[in-house]
């Protein structure tokens, strides 16, 4: 996250957002764009994989 673009802080900047509070936005994006991406493609996985296992695979 270090080496991340940051010239987005400019907007952060005219909003009023200190520095260090625009580090805890990009911190905690990161963290929820992480549990989406990866913590949702498990769960849709589990999902189906329940429906298959309680329906049968001809329906999907």
């Amino acid at each position: 996250m270090a080496n991340d673009n940051k010239s987005h802080y400019l907007i952060y900047r005219v909003l009023g957002i200190s520095f260090e509070e625009g580090e805890n936005i990009d911190l905690y994006q990161n963290k929820g764009r992480f549990l989406y991406k990866y913590a949702g493609s498990f769960l849709e996985e589990a999902a189906v994989i329940s429906f298959n296992e309680k329906f049968g695979t001809e329906n999907t």
